[in-house]
């Protein structure tokens, strides 16, 4: 240590010793690579953790005290395979939100598209609520997606929902005609749904 006197340089290495000391204890386990923190050690999980997690769900927004209504965020390969996964999410819910007041659960489709360049994006398409009766109501043993489609009170998201529903229910495919076959009431409710406002 040229330079520095000995009782400095002891001094100095003892202020280090007692800011690490100090870092550890303020630092409290927050990992630096991920800025992750732990939770703490007595919290409850979240009810919505089981949701958050399922393939799929892009985002549940909580319990909103003004509208009584829970929602999720799907994405989707086309509506009616999001209709499989709001029967997935809407069991999951009965099953883990059984204690929340809540008095509808919604799912908004979010759908694939493609712009003119090319360029795919994501879109919010469709909100399919649910009441709580209903949620309540449902043999998810034996009930498909297009039954959970028939359920729901339909509104659009985005003027491009309508040539999605023309699409798939009233097109000239196979797959549409089926899905107009068993799904007829959520087709005709969705060709006629009203903006979320």
């Amino acid at each position: 240590m040229a330079g520095i006197s000995k009782k400095f340089g002891q001094g100095l290495a003892g202020v280090v010793f007692g800011l690490v000391v100090l870092g550890a204890f303020i630092d409290k386990g927050e990992n630096h690579a991920t800025g992750d923190k732990p939770s703490a050690p007595n919290a409850a999980p979240s009810p919505y953790a089981k949701i958050e997690k399922m393939d799929k769900v892009i985002s549940v927004t909580p319990l909103a005290a003004d509208t009584k209504r829970i929602t999720v965020a799907i994405r989707q390969d086309s509506i009616f395979s999001g209709g499989n996964k709001t029967k997935d999410v809407l069991e999951r819910a009965r099953k883990d939100l059984g204690n929340l007041p809540y008095e509808t659960v919604a799912v908004q489709m979010v759908e694939q598209l493609v712009d003119k360049y090319g360029r795919e994006f994501e879109k919010p398409i469709l909100l399919l609520t649910y009441k709580r009766d209903d949620v309540e109501a449902i043999n998810f043993d034996h009930v498909v997606g297009w039954n959970v489609l028939n359920l729901a009170s339909v509104s659009a998201l985005d003027p491009i929902s309508g040539h999605v529903i023309d699409q798939e229910c009233f097109g000239d495919s196979e797959g549409a005609r089926e899905n107009l076959k068993f799904a007829q009431e959520f087709c005709i409710k969705a060709r006629l749904a009203e903006p979320e406002i």
